[in-house]
């Protein structure tokens, strides 16, 4: 979530249990580290794609092939918003 608009996806590899030298237990989240970017759209707060049924899931974007990848990301997701993309 970017400016409450789900604009991209990261997969999580693995959940690391760790603690930091005074003796916090945290949980350490290791991400893969191509981010990809999906059709931007707005969305309020959730918990994760797991919980996004399949027609909720934003497609990935192509950003070599995708109609208005050329125009700067704020304007390309107003576009969108209103059905112009």
């Amino acid at each position: 979530m970017i400016r409450g608009v789900l604009s991209c996806r990261q997969t999580i590899l693995d959940l690391r249990a760790t603690s930091n030298g005074m003796g916090v237990s945290y949980c350490d989240i290791v991400l893969e580290p191509r981010v990809v970017p999906v059709d931007p759209r707005p969305r309020g707060p959730f918990q994760g794609w797991r919980y996004l049924a399949a027609h909720e899931s934003p497609p990935d974007l192509d950003l070599k092939t995708s109609a208005g990848s050329e125009l700067p990301i704020e304007l390309s997701s107003q576009l969108r918003a209103i059905g112009l993309l």
